[in-house]
């Protein structure tokens, strides 16, 4: 049942991050909980579920067949606690745009009732004035299956633009070969910065910047910016550098 469950969520998630990482002994040891600690909901549940989802940058909440909040990972948890365009009321998801809320319901609802006979995903888009939006993939996970001690009918799978999962660059760089300086230049040109920009937050000139780049494209057999970034957004496992053990541990690292 387990091993069946940890298929689909892996099916289910995001092909960008989450499906590419590599599980190793890293995972074992005793459990950590993934909760939604603020809410009240139960602590201390744990297994390989609750542990892997823990190890995840990527916001997941399992819906069990009430439609309430069954389970949080810790990015999940920190998100709440931002309350920045997403809420829990009554241990149940809500979207602070009523719009918003009204179509992350439904999506809910829809896929708690049909279970896995139903559409695979269903989208919400989550506004945030100012900002960005979320957006919220809705997967079917069954009629209220029982996994490690909790009942999940449903995952919510949260995707924040303008999160920065660009931190952990360490296996990209060993991977090609990367030097620390190019390694510095990649993190920042991943973040969204130019070259010159780029060379600005390093302290370095322009030209030296550039020659950095163009090891870069050597190294990693690539030779634009845009064809770089999307091979580390297609090898980079979103997760969170350790792995959180309590409520203060869960927030993102700064």
């Amino acid at each position: 049942m387990v091993a069946r469950n940890l298929d689909g969520l892996v099916c289910a998630l995001p092909s960008r991050g989450p499906a590419n990482v590599i599980f190793t002994d890293r995972f074992a040891g005793p459990p950590r909980p993934a909760v939604l600690w603020e809410l009240g909901i139960k602590a201390g549940v744990g297994g390989v579920l609750a542990t892997v989802l823990s190890h995840l940058a990527v916001a997941i909440f399992l819906i069990d067949d009430t439609g309430c909040i069954a389970l949080a990972n810790a990015a999940a948890e920190s998100l709440i606690r931002v309350g920045d365009g997403l809420q829990a009321t009554n241990r149940r998801l809500r979207a602070a745009d009523l719009n918003a809320d009204r179509a992350l319901r439904l999506a809910i609802s829809d896929a708690v009732a049909c279970g896995q006979d139903g559409p695979r995903v269903a989208e919400a888009v989550v506004p945030r004035p100012g900002r960005h939006p979320l957006l919220l993939s809705v997967v079917p996970l069954g009629r209220g299956d029982h996994v490690e001690g909790v009942r999940a009918s449903a995952m919510a799978v949260v995707m924040d633009p303008e999160a920065q999962p660009w931190s952990r660059l360490e296996g990209v760089a060993q991977a090609y070969g990367l030097t620390m300086a190019e390694t510095r230049l990649l993190a920042a040109l991943v973040d969204g910065d130019s070259v010159n920009a780029a060379a600005r937050r390093l302290s370095i000139a322009r030209a030296t910047a550039k020659t950095h780049l163009q090891h870069i494209f050597a190294k990693t057999f690539t030779s634009r910016q845009s064809e770089l970034v999307r091979l580390v957004a297609s090898t980079v496992a979103p997760l969170w550098r350790e792995a959180p053990s309590s409520p203060e541990a869960a927030l993102p690292a700064t």
